[in-house]
C-alpha cells in the first residue's frame, strides 16, 4: 500500500480492468442464457431448453438460479452494489438447499412448479420437473461464496473453497460429455444437467474469482512476477493434457485396442510422463531465472552504490524508493532536513519518512515523489510543510519522479526536496521592499503633483497656469499607470484598463461615441508609462480638437497582437479637425511620433483624413528593455 492518504497497492492494473470485464460478460452471458431457457419453456421450444440437440433439458427454476447468479455475479464488480450479492446468495443458498431437501429427505415442497404449472399451461403434459441435485448445489456454493467473499481472510478462504468445488464437479461433468457418457444420472458429479448449463455454471466460478482481482487465485494467476508468468505458461497445458490423454485411453477401450487395466496403466504412465516435462519446464525455467537474477542483483549493487555517490553529493534533500514505496537511499542532506537517520529510514515508507501537510488546510497530503510512484510520472515544484521526526515545520519545495523499468513499469521513485525557509525570507523582504517603493513613489508623484497645482494657483500669467494645469493632467496619467503596475505587482499593465481609465473622464454615461475593442494583453513594465502618456496626449486632443469635442464625433480604440507585437489603432472619425491644428508640433506630437520609436523601439504613423484622424502604434511586447533616450524637447509642454 501506497500513501497515508487512501493509498492503493501497486498492482497490474491493466489486467485487473480486464479480470473485471470478464467478470461481468459472463454475467451477462447468464442472464442472457436464463432469459432464453425461460423463453423456451414458455413458447415451447426444445432447442432453447436442451442448448443442443437430444440435450437434457434445463428445468426453469435452474434458469431462474442462473438470472440470479448472473445478477449477483454483475453487482460483484461495482463497488456501490457490494451488499447486493449477499442478499440474492442467500436466495440461492435457501432455493437451491430446499431442492437438494426434496432429494434427500423426500419433502414435496411443490417448488418444482414455481414457475410453470401444468394447469395455467394447458400446453404442456407435464411442469418442467426437478432441477438436478448437481445444479442445487451449484447454487448452493456459488449462494455461499457470494455470502462470505471479502469478508475476514477465513471466510473469504472458505468462499474459495466453494468456488474451487463447483469448477472440479462441472468439469466432471463436461469430461463427461466429452468422453460420450452414455447416461448422466450416475451417482454424483455425473448428474443429469445440460452441456450448455454446465458450461455457465464452470464460467460464472471461474468469472466470480476474476471478479476479485486483488486477491486469492486471481491475483496469483494475474501477479506479474515470474510465479504469476509460470502460472499463466502452465494452467491451460494442466488442465488441457490430462483430459486429452484421458480421452484417448477412453477411446481406446471403446474401440477394443485393450482393456481398462491397459488403459489405467497407460494413463498412468502417460501422466508420469506429462509431470516429468512440466518439472522439467518448470525447473529450467528457475534455473534461468535464478541465474539472471543472481546477474541482476551483482549490476543492481554496482549501481545502487554508483547512485548512492551521486545521491550524497546533490546539495538538495534526495530520497530513493522502491515500487512499493519503501526508502532506499537518502542523503545527508535528507537526513537533516527530516531527522530520520539513513539507518532508520532504510526500508520504511516513504510517507512516514517525509511526512507533509497541506499549508492551508493543515491536512496530509502525499509528497510529490509518492504521486510519482503512484501514477508512472514526473511532478514538479509541489509546496508543502514537511513535518520532521521532531514534529517540526518546514516549507519544502519537493519533485518526484518515477523510474520506470521494464515493460513500462514502475521500479522505483525519486524525490527531490529543498528547504525555502530563507528563500522566503527573502521574497517577503523583497515584497516589502516593493510596496515600500511603491509607497514612496506614489507619495513623491502626489507631491510633485500637488507642487504643480501649488505653482499654477500662484503663476504670475495664464500660459504659466495653463501650462501646470497640462503638466498636472500627465502627472496623473502618470500616476494611473503606476497604480496598474501595482495591481500586478509590477509584472505589467493590463491595457485594456489603461485605455479605459484614460478616456472615462471624457464620457458620459449612456453615450456610444467611445468603442474599445481587443484582447486582453499585460504591457511590459517598460512600456507602461510610455504609452499610458502617449494614450493622455491622444485623448487630451481628441477632447479639445477631435472626436470627443464634438456629438457627431465617434472615437474607435483597437488593438491585437501577431508575432509578439501590440498593433494598436486610434481611430476618429465624424469630425474636422482644423488644419493648423493638423500641422502643429508640440510636446504630445513629439511624444507619439519619436518617444515610442526612440524608447521603445516602436512604430508610430498618424494620418489625418476628410472627417477625422488615424494614429497606428505598433510596439514589441518583450521584455528585454530598450535603450532609453530623452524625449525631444517642446517650447511649450501645453501644446
Amino acid at each position: 500500500m501506497v500513501g497515508p492518504s487512501g493509498g492503493e497497492a501497486l498492482a497490474n492494473r491493466t489486467a485487473a480492468a480486464k479480470s473485471i470485464l470478464f467478470a461481468r460478460a459472463v454475467a451477462v452471458m447468464a442472464i442472457a442464457v436464463g432469459v432464453l431457457v425461460l423463453l423456451g419453456w414458455y413458447f415451447d421450444q426444445p432447442l432453447l431448453r436442451q442448448g443442443l440437440p437430444n440435450n437434457i433439458e434445463m428445468k426453469s427454476n435452474s434458469a431462474i438460479g442462473l438470472i440470479l447468479v448472473g445478477a449477483g455475479l454483475l453487482a460483484f464488480t461495482s463497488e456501490a452494489l457490494r451488499a447486493v450479492p449477499r442478499f440474492l446468495g442467500m436466495a440461492l443458498m435457501l432455493g437451491g438447499g430446499m431442492t437438494l431437501s426434496q432429494d434427500i429427505v423426500g419433502w414435496d415442497l411443490r417448488i418444482d412448479e414455481f414457475v410453470f404449472r401444468e394447469l395455467a399451461y394447458p400446453a404442456y403434459t407435464s411442469s418442467p420437473g426437478r432441477m438436478s441435485p448437481f445444479s442445487a448445489l451449484s447454487f448452493v456454493l456459488i449462494g455461499g461464496a457470494f455470502f462470505l467473499a471479502r469478508r475476514r481472510r477465513v471466510w473469504s478462504i472458505l468462499a474459495d473453497i466453494m468456488l474451487a468445488a463447483v469448477i472440479v464437479q462441472t468439469l466432471l461433468v463436461l469430461i463427461g460429455y466429452i468422453y460420450g457418457v452414455p447416461a448422466l444420472y450416475y451417482p454424483f458429479p455425473l448428474t443429469a444437467i445440460p452441456a450448455h448449463g454446465a458450461v455457465m455454471v464452470l464460467l460464472i466460478a471461474i468469472a466470480t474469482f476474476a471478479a476479485m482481482p486483488e486477491r486469492g487465485i486471481a491475483a496469483a494467476v494475474m501477479d506479474r512476477s515470474l510465479g504469476g508468468q509460470m502460472i499463466r505458461a502452465l494452467l491451460p497445458w494442466i488442465i488441457l493434457v490430462p483430459i486429452a490423454l484421458g480421452w484417448l485411453q477412453h477411446r481406446g477401450v471403446v474401440a477394443g485396442y485393450y482393456d481398462s487395466s491397459v488403459s489405467s496403466a497407460l494413463l498412468s504412465v502417460s501422466s508420469i510422463i506429462f509431470l516429468i516435462a512440466i518439472v522439467w519446464l518448470t525447473g529450467s525455467a528457475l534455473a534461468r531465472s535464478d541465474f539472471d537474477r543472481q546477474r541482476a542483483l551483482t549490476q543492481l549493487h554496482g549501481e545502487r552504490e554508483w547512485l548512492r555517490t551521486t545521491v550524497a553529493s546533490i546539495a538538495d534533500g534526495v530520497i530513493v524508493t522502491d515500487a512499493n514505496g519503501m526508502v532506499l537511499i537518502m542523503n545527508g542532506v535528507a537526513e537533516e532536513l527530516t531527522g530520520w537517520r539513513r539507518d532508520d529510514a532504510t526500508e520504511r515508507p516513504i510517507w512516514e519518512v517525509f511526512q507533509t501537510i497541506d499549508e492551508t488546510s493543515r491536512e496530509p497530503v502525499d509528497s510529490s515523489g509518492l504521486v510519482a510512484l503512484r501514477e508512472r510520472s514526473t511532478v514538479k515544484n509541489a509546496v508543502h510543510l514537511l513535518i520532521t521526526r521532531e514534529e517540526t515545520e518546514i516549507p519544502v519545495e519537493d519533485s518526484g519522479a518515477a523510474i520506470m523499468g521494464a515493460g513500462n513499469l514502475a521500479v522505483g521513485a525519486v524525490l527531490i526536496f529543498r528547504d525555502v525557509t530563507e528563500r522566503r525570507r527573502t521574497e517577503d523582504r523583497q515584497a516589502l521592499l516593493v510596496r515600500e517603493l511603491n509607497h514612496r513613489v506614489r507619495n513623491v508623484l502626489m507631491i510633485v503633483h500637488s507642487l504643480v497645482q501649488a505653482s499654477g494657483r500662484h503663476a504670475s500669467t495664464e500660459e504659466a497656469a495653463r501650462m501646470a494645469g497640462v503638466l498636472g493632467e500627465r502627472l496623473r496619467a502618470l500616476s494611473r499607470a503606476h497604480e496598474l503596475l501595482l495591481d500586478t505587482q509590477w509584472s505589467g499593465a493590463d491595457l485594456n484598463a489603461m485605455v479605459r481609465r484614460e478616456l472615462e473622464p471624457f464620457q458620459t454615461e449612456g453615450s456610444n461615441q467611445v468603442t474599445i475593442n481587443g484582447p486582453d494583453v499585460l504591457l511590459p513594465p517598460q512600456s507602461t508609462s510610455m504609452l499610458a502618456m502617449a494614450l493622455h496626449e491622444l485623448a487630451t486632443n481628441a477632447a479639445k480638437y477631435g472626436a470627443l469635442s464634438q456629438p457627431a464625433g465617434r472615437l474607435s480604440v483597437s488593438w491585437r497582437v501577431r508575432g509578439g507585437k501590440l498593433a494598436l489603432k486610434w481611430v476618429e472619425t465624424g469630425v474636422d479637425i482644423p488644419a493648423k491644428k493638423r500641422m502643429k508640433s508640440g510636446f504630445g506630437t513629439d511624444l507619439i511620433e519619436h518617444g515610442i520609436g526612440q524608447n521603445l523601439g516602436g512604430e508610430t504613423r498618424i494620418e489625418f483624413g476628410e472627417d477625422g484622424v488615424s494614429v497606428a502604434i505598433t510596439v514589441s511586447l518583450d521584455q528585454q528593455p530598450v535603450e532609453e533616450r530623452p524625449l525631444p524637447t517642446a517650447a511649450a509642454l501645453g501644446e
